[in-house]
């Protein structure tokens, strides 16, 4: 499993010490820093930092297709074409899931995550709060 991060070094320090042993079903877990959208390699999963907001068109484009799950913070993530987009609430986590660009990427959202946060172009089931 690889996560890349786009940005945000801090970040990836961060996700760096969480996943430092891990793995998923026996793979290990590996998070590198991304230099420019073009060079995403294996990428399973893509974190786009905030400072990266002049790029995500940009990146958002080399991922289309590829089954990769794009996660970011800056506003309107989703609507932009990104998979999942995380804020702080309230001091509480809360997300959004783009469906439509999931399901046209490859990817398969568990419908427990999906319970739980606001579901965007999600034409079988109507849009949740």
């Amino acid at each position: 499993m690889v996560i890349g991060v786009l940005g945000d070094d801090s970040l990836r320090q961060a996700l760096e010490r969480l996943a430092s042993g891990k793995r998923i079903d026996g793979r290990p877990i590996l998070v590198t820093s991304i230099a420019r959208p073009s060079s995403l390699g294996m990428c399973h999963i893509l974190f786009i930092g905030v400072s990266e907001s002049a790029r995500l068109r940009e990146a958002l484009a080399e991922t289309r297709g590829r089954s990769v799950l794009t996660v970011g913070e800056s506003e309107h993530f989703v609507e932009t074409g990104g998979v999942l987009e995380l804020a702080l609430v309230e001091a509480m986590v809360r997300f959004k899931v783009n469906l439509e660009v999931a399901d046209r990427d490859g990817l398969r959202i568990s419908s427990k995550i999906l319970a739980l946060g606001e579901v965007l172009g999600n034409s079988r089931a109507g849009r949740r709060p």
